[in-house]
């Protein structure tokens, strides 16, 4: 387990054991037992993951890019603060990213290659490795959601929305225009409201 937050983003393969049973008294491995749990979370990741979410490799990309401008110069002040340090013989942070840095800690020698490498060799992939992981874990199902013809936002008066169905298996798309869920809290089955 990594202790220093600086060490997140090393190894775009990392597996989400390392971290997914930390939590308040173990509560989130307790709680994944739960089939209700367990649906609430995939539906959170699926929020995230998909649709311009903010797990979505271009989201994540440009929160990181917003984020890294606002430290850019301090990145110069903490090179400066560890002297420069020569790295000869050191670990470099994340060799299995491509990156290594052989000369000194310095914004141009160390934060900008390692950046780049982030944006290359790391967020592409992410996001797409931990979903994998999730489906691993039974926390996210392996059969796809139903796309829409068009991803919330306004529509014009008398739109006719339509579902896709994505998954590889014959199943049926249950839903609801109340807002109310198309199945029977606790049990899976579906709601007489729903069509």
């Amino acid at each position: 387990m990594d202790w220093d937050s600086e060490r997140t983003f090393e190894d775009v393969n990392a597996p989400l054991t390392s971290f997914v049973n930390i939590s308040p008294d173990n509560l989130h491995s307790n709680l994944v037992f739960n089939p209700e749990y367990r649906l609430a979370f995939g539906d959170r990741v699926h929020k995230h993951f998909f649709n311009n979410g903010a797990m979505t490799t271009n989201a994540i990309i440009a929160s990181w890019k917003a984020r890294a401008a606002q430290v850019d110069r301090a990145m110069v002040g903490e090179s400066a603060r560890w002297g420069d340090f020569n790295t000869k013989g050191a670990i470099s942070p994340a060799p299995y990213l491509g990156y290594t840095n052989t000369t000194y800690y310095t914004h141009d020698n160390d934060w900008v290659p390692y950046e780049g490498v982030l944006l290359t060799n790391y967020f592409p992939f992410r996001s797409g490795n931990v979903l994998s992981q999730f489906r691993t874990l039974g926390l996210y199902p392996s059969n796809a959601a139903p796309s829409f013809s068009q991803f919330g936002g306004r529509v014009a008066v008398g739109y006719q929305l339509s579902m896709t169905n994505n998954s590889t298996n014959a199943s049926t798309i249950y839903f609801t225009t109340n807002g109310s869920d198309p199945r029977i809290y606790g049990s899976g089955a579906v709601s007489s409201q729903a069509g």
